[in-house]
């Protein structure tokens, strides 16, 4: 879905975010699915921005299990990368910096977003 790919990037650029998304996405093969887009900027030393950490949730494959699936795997990251900044964020140089705080935003997006809400999208 063509324009509603292209209001998500609108707001990616106005915001630096976008969350639950509905998009109908094609495959290089030609079938189509539909999705949920989450994305988060990511940003260099100098706050230029660089690309972001997209994640698209395939609603075919949405079920209880998957949910719990996601959310235990979030949960981890977002433990793992408290454990790096507790211990070795100081000795990251700026280019890693970046990506630790864009790998951290997008888990914090991710752990807010009520992933039972996206069965009731399909």
């Amino acid at each position: 879905s063509w324009e509603d790919m292209n209001n998500s990037l609108k707001t990616w650029f106005e915001t630096g975010n976008v969350t639950d998304r509905k998009i109908t996405f094609k495959k290089q093969d030609g079938n189509t699915f539909p999705g949920i887009l989450h994305a988060t900027s990511l940003y260099d030393e100098k706050k230029n921005l660089l690309g972001s950490n997209t994640v698209i949730f395939d609603l075919r494959e949405i079920s209880n299990a998957k949910i719990n699936e996601f959310e235990k795997f979030f949960t981890d990251a977002k433990n793992k990368l408290d454990e790096i900044k507790n211990n070795e964020y100081k000795k990251l140089d700026e280019n890693s910096k970046s990506e630790y705080d864009g790998l951290k935003k997008m888990f914090d997006m991710l752990l807010k977003t009520d992933l039972k809400k996206l069965i009731n999208f399909k």
